[in-house]
């Protein structure tokens, strides 16, 4: 068994939480922290905060390996501009963020008529990967479900209980999935949160320093193109890797083939630095 010299630090995505990465961290836990960025989870009553989020990353330790998608991909790589001797390591998935000042204000407008929790739920609905041939049918039982008032409304949320990566645990779905944490936290976020993190990601701008560095997408993103996703991969001398079992999302998608893409980076990068 590989011991990896350095720990892992896991960004969430826009509208999640750290406690999104459970399902990617597993029983590994003193390897790898999830922290809550400003405006989410634990501290969605605040605004996102680019430098705010950065000195948050910097408390986990000397030199660690960072992961980030979406949102967290964007706090990754100015991280890397803040304190590239920190970081051993990148992988960017979800990445990069399309859109300018008029998709702010278009998800301002969305946010308005449908308020947070249906914006999360039209959000969610159009982004995580559920396999060939879910997704209109539990598009539709999930709003069935909501008009109903049924107990558990996050199981609309989650897009249906089939998820593709779920026979791969070998004792069976965790209790309480990726997905329906995902679901939780997006719901309580705050409008002020949503938006000031939406515009920070959008501004993103490629740093000057060089490190090992993959860019992960998802086979079936419909957020971020194949072709956006090789040119950020070319831009920055990364490997290009594709999940064929994820979406937009994909340690939420597909956790267990996340994490064995982690691994495999992570041991060739250590054996990189020993040489």
């Amino acid at each position: 068994m590989h011991d990896f010299r350095h720990p892992v630090l896991l960004l969430h995505t826009l509208g999640a939480s750290g406690e999104t990465w459970a399902e990617v961290i597993g029983a590994d836990q003193g390897r790898f922290s999830a922290p809550d960025l400003p405006g989410h989870g634990t501290r969605r009553d605040e605004v996102f905060d680019t430098s705010e989020a950065v000195a948050t990353c910097l408390e986990t330790g000397p030199r660690f390996h960072v992961a980030g998608s979406g949102l967290g991909a964007y706090v990754a790589l100015e991280l890397l501009r803040a304190a590239p001797e920190q970081v051993a390591s990148l992988v960017l998935a979800g990445f990069p963020a399309a859109g300018g000042p008029d998709r702010v204000t278009t998800t301002a407008k969305l946010l308005d008529e449908q308020g947070v929790e249906g914006f999360a739920t039209s959000y969610m609905e159009a982004t995580l990967y559920m396999g060939a041939g879910r997704r209109r049918e539990t598009a539709l039982e999930g709003e069935a479900a909501l008009r109903l008032g049924a107990a558990q409304p996050d199981a609309a949320l989650l897009l249906g209980a089939a998820q593709p990566d779920a026979a791969l645990h070998e004792d069976g779905p965790a209790p309480t999935s990726s997905r329906e944490v995902f679901a939780r936290a997006f719901r309580a976020m705050r409008p002020e949160g949503l938006l000031s993190a939406l515009a920070a990601a959008l501004s993103w701008r490629l740093p000057e320093a060089r490190i090992p560095t993959a860019v992960l997408r998802g086979e079936h993103d419909v957020r971020v193109d194949e072709e956006a996703a090789r040119s950020l991969a070319a831009a920055l001398g990364a490997d290009y890797v594709t999940l064929p079992l994820a979406g937009h999302v994909a340690y939420v998608d597909d956790p267990r083939g996340f994490r064995e893409v982690l691994d495999a980076f992570h041991r060739a990068t250590e054996a990189q630095e020993e040489h």
